[in-house]
């Protein structure tokens, strides 16, 4: 199931992927509990940039802003960065 700013659909509606601004995915219980029998195989939240407030674009929650994963040579020089600050 997919909502989009409130709408609910089965298939996902073509959205122009530059409106959007924030993404969440929602599994489990309390998702059959407010979506009913349809959203029991999880729910896709997708909020174009009228819809989303501040706090929701900010959030954790929001996998529209995760940034990209770090490089090896960023994630070899965070743990010596990390090393040195523990040695001193």
């Amino acid at each position: 199931m997919w909502e989009i700013d409130g709408m609910l659909y089965e298939t996902p509606p073509p959205i122009d992927v530059s409106q959007i601004r924030y993404v969440n995915a929602l599994v489990g219980l309390s998702e059959t509990n407010k979506y009913g029998q349809q959203g029991a195989g999880g729910v896709i939240v997708i909020k174009t940039e009228n819809y989303v407030t501040k706090q929701e674009y900010e959030s954790s929650r929001n996998l529209w802003n995760i940034p990209p994963p770090l490089s090896k040579e960023e994630r070899k020089a965070k743990r010596l960065a990390k090393k040195n600050k523990k040695n001193n």
